[in-house]
């Protein structure tokens, strides 16, 4: 399953059964390596969604099995492996909040830039789709998008996947219809409301490059790349 690309087309984060891999290429006319398996913490999980920053070099994971915590591998070049423990220095506000009122997050995604992180904010039936802008100090508290229709009660989740280069579409599965959505704004001001939908069906982890002309995604076991 695909869980993330960075924008210039040259690494992608996807699980293989419970396995985390992070695929990498030297340039977009050649295919990608598979590479060795990631070696995921203890206390930290992909199964929860996975986010790459643009530079391929950082990694933010989920915390396992209380989904409370938001940190991330590192690595020194997009050439080696990430290693070490998982860092949660610049999401100590975010964690904070989590510990303080009980909820649950999933599926990070960020943005081109790296300057917005995207994810599910879950308590208990209820859930939604919120944004940090990183600061000087780290990703600030998160805010709840204002689109009514990312929002829901019944456990099922919106998990975003991807975000365009202008933060004007958001790419995010849908667990009630089990169908990768994508909507759209006027605007990338995080108050703009995300209102035109459009379906993308079986599709998982859609997301699209610099260019917004392909959209890589994952369909019945195999990483898919549509061109405009």
């Amino acid at each position: 399953m695909l869980l993330s690309s960075t924008p210039d087309e040259l690494d992608l984060a996807l699980l293989r059964g419970d396995v985390l891999y992070v695929a990498h290429r030297d340039r977009v006319s050649v295919a990608f390596e598979l590479g060795s398996p990631v070696s995921v913490p203890s206390g930290w999980t992909a199964a929860q969604g996975a986010a790459l920053s643009p530079d391929g070099k950082h990694l933010i994971l989920v915390s396992d099995p209380d989904q409370k915590q938001l940190g991330e591998l590192s690595r020194a070049s997009r050439s080696t492996v990430f290693a070490g423990p998982v860092d949660v220095s610049s999401f100590v506000d975010l964690n904070q909040d989590s510990d303080f009122t009980g909820r649950i997050y999933a599926s990070p995604t960020l943005s081109a830039e790296g300057d917005q992180l995207f994810f599910n904010s879950a308590l208990q039936q209820t859930s939604t789709v919120v944004v940090s802008s990183r600061t000087a100090s780290g990703w600030g508290r998160a805010q709840r998008l204002v689109t009514a229709t990312l929002d829901s009660s019944n456990g099922k989740r919106r998990l975003p996947t991807g975000v365009s280069a202008d933060a004007r579409t958001l790419f995010y599965f849908n667990e009630e219809s089990a169908e990768e959505e994508a909507r759209w704004r006027s605007s990338s001001l995080e108050n703009t409301p995300l209102y035109d939908i459009r379906s993308l069906g079986a599709r998982r982890g859609a997301s699209v490059n610099f260019a917004c002309d392909r959209l890589y995604s994952g369909a019945s076991g195999s990483l898919v790349v549509e061109h405009d």
